[in-house]
C-alpha cells in the first residue's frame, strides 16, 4: 500500500513538473509569444510581446510556494530587465521589483523606459501603492525624463520631467493609459491601452 501511494505521489510530481509554460504565460495580460519552450516552473518565450509591443525572448517561471496561499506569482526576465507579477482576485495584481531598461518599437510616444525598484499594487482595479524610479526617453527630446511611480485617484501616475519638458501619464487597472507630453509651449495628448 505504501509503495502504491509513493508511486502515485511521484507520478503527480512528475506531471506537475511538466505543466506547459503557456499556463504561466497566461498570468500576464496581453503577453504573447511565437514559441514557448520548457515547463511552467521555468522556461522561455521566444518572440514575446505585450499588447503587440515586442519585448524579445524572455524567461518565465511560476513560483510554487505562493500557489499554496492562493496567489499566482510569475517571474519574467528579458535582456536587461526583470519583473515579478503577482495575481490575486479580479482586479488584484502587483508588480514587484521591476528593474532594467526596455526599448520600445517605433511609433510609440516613448522610445525606451528604465525602471529602478518599481513596485505597483492594484486592488479591486485601483492603484493602492506605487514606488520606484522611472526614466523615459522620447524621439523628440534630447534629454530623458525622470520621476517616480505613485498612485493618484486610483491610477498609477508617472510624473516625469527633464530638460524643460514633462510627461504626466496615468495608467488604470484595466491597462488604459492617458497623459500629456509638454515641451515648451506645445502639449501632445497621449492615450492607449496596455495589451490592446
Amino acid at each position: 500500500m505504501r509503495l502504491a501511494l509513493a508511486f502515485i505521489m511521484l507520478l503527480l510530481l512528475a506531471l506537475a513538473a511538466q505543466l506547459p509554460l503557456v499556463l504561466a504565460a497566461r498570468q500576464v495580460p496581453g503577453l504573447g509569444a511565437a514559441a514557448a519552450i520548457g515547463s511552467v516552473w521555468g522556461g522561455r518565450l521566444q518572440g514575446a510581446d505585450v499588447g503587440g509591443v515586442a519585448i524579445g525572448d524572455i524567461g518565465v517561471a511560476l513560483a510554487p510556494l505562493p500557489l499554496l496561499l492562493g496567489r499566482r506569482q510569475v517571474t519574467l526576465e528579458g535582456a536587461g530587465w526583470r519583473a515579478g507579477l503577482q495575481r490575486g482576485g479580479a482586479g488584484d495584481w502587483r508588480l514587484v521589483g521591476v528593474d532594467g531598461r526596455l526599448s520600445l518599437p517605433p511609433g510609440q510616444p516613448l522610445t525606451a523606459v528604465a525602471l529602478a525598484g518599481v513596485d505597483v499594487e492594484f486592488v479591486g482595479g485601483r492603484c493602492r501603492q506605487a514606488r520606484g524610479g522611472v526614466t523615459a526617453w522620447t524621439a523628440v527630446l534630447a534629454e530623458p525624463l525622470a520621476g517616480a511611480a505613485t498612485c493618484d485617484g486610483g491610477a498609477l501616475r508617472l510624473a516625469l520631467a527633464g530638460g524643460g519638458a514633462s510627461l504626466d501619464l496615468r495608467i488604470t487597472g484595466d491597462g488604459a493609459w492617458r497623459g500629456s507630453l509638454a515641451n515648451g509651449s506645445s502639449t501632445q495628448a497621449l492615450s492607449g491601452r496596455i495589451g490592446a
